[in-house]
């Protein structure tokens, strides 16, 4: 993943003085390559934070995805020292990321060239007005954020040159190609708090998932109302997504809490959409049920997340009874009714 030359950033955190112990492993896809420096331990120390080797010290534990060693007896320890009341607060990477964001709120965004990682001019617009940024169209002295992508676009080297000139006089201008400006957007959005709703959940899905599987989910839900058959509890979801190319065709998909998944069509064939990983009609899914609060997001978010770490199940069964009961409910059979989606709602997705 590309880097960007300009590591000078503003942020919304001061971290200065605040005290943070570390335990498991971040893997390079774990550390956002928006963010300077090649990790955690670099990055808080060039912002002036402390690493503690006590963690009834920290003001923060934060806990890597990854194995690593002491990281269970951390967190038991972290459990006892807040039952004591002086424990301090854990952050997963998320939360941990959301805690380094750099600061978008009146930040000036220009998007130049074509777009290719899944995005189309709509959705990135909607990403930065979102976060409290602008979306400007043109390379001039209000630029804070430049957005290349790989793709052409009408005067891009033109709009390229002027931004090499304007990094000269202003250092403080972020070049970032499309998976940082994911990676950016994956940072402003924390799957805890209690706002967090579909349109955070559709950003950290980008960074999930191949990022054009969720676009075109995305898309679908922009392009016309769908109904989802759905059947949800604390520990799964599943339903029935229509196909998009064939409307007699559907596919029945679903997820757990412990990361599996997986998605077929009504004759019992695999999805060709998941590739290893989770297909569009999972992401339609969990963004449709979550808009509608037919399923917490933050809780969405997190099964997602395992999932992304998981390969897809291939057997069957649990697809084959989503679609015994779509069946008994068109036969009257039981009451199974389908919620349905109002394209309005993702405009800003």
């Amino acid at each position: 993943m590309a880097r960007s030359s300009a590591p000078v950033l503003e942020y919304a955190e001061d971290l200065r003085g605040k005290r943070f112990f570390l335990v498991g492993k971040w893997g390079f896809d774990d550390w956002p390559s928006v963010l300077p420096e090649g990790g955690p331990e670099p990055h808080l120390r060039r912002r002036n934070a402390r690493l503690v080797s006590r963690l009834e010290d920290a003001d923060f534990l934060v806990v890597g995805n990854k194995p690593g060693k002491g990281k269970a007896e951390a967190l038991r320890k972290a459990e006892r020292l807040r039952a004591e009341g002086r424990g301090p607060q854990t952050l997963d990477p998320t939360s941990f990321l959301f805690l380094l964001r750099p600061k978008i709120a009146g930040k000036a965004f220009l998007f130049v060239g074509g777009l290719s990682r899944g995005l189309d001019l709509e959705s990135p617009s909607a990403m930065v007005v979102a976060a409290g940024g602008q979306v400007i169209t043109e390379a001039t002295d209000a630029v804070d954020f430049a957005v290349v992508g790989s793709g052409r676009g009408r005067g891009k080297q033109a709009e390229l040159a002027r931004l090499k000139e304007l990094q000269v006089a202003r250092p403080s201008l972020r070049v970032l190609d499309e998976d940082e400006f994911l990676d950016l957007m994956a940072c402003l959005r924390r799957p805890g708090e209690s706002g967090y709703d579909a349109r955070g959940l559709a950003v950290h899905l980008r960074t999930l998932t191949d990022p054009k599987k969720v676009e075109r989910a995305i898309r679908m839900l922009k392009e016309g109302a769908l109904q989802l058959y759905h059947l949800t509890t604390a520990s799964s979801v599943g339903g029935i997504v229509r196909s998009q190319t064939e409307p007699e065709a559907y596919y029945a998909c679903w997820m757990q809490d412990d990361g599996s998944f997986s998605c077929f069509d009504g004759n019992m064939r695999l999805c060709m959409g998941m590739r290893g990983d989770i297909c569009k009609h999972l992401v339609v899914l969990l963004v449709g049920l979550a808009s509608k609060g037919l399923l917490d997001a933050r809780v969405a978010h997190g099964w997602a997340q395992v999932a992304s770490r998981e390969s897809p199940v291939e057997e069957p069964q649990a697809s084959a009874e989503l679609v015994l009961r779509l069946k008994s409910a068109q036969a009257g059979e039981i009451d199974w009714r389908p919620t349905e989606t109002v394209p309005e709602d993702y405009y800003a997705l």
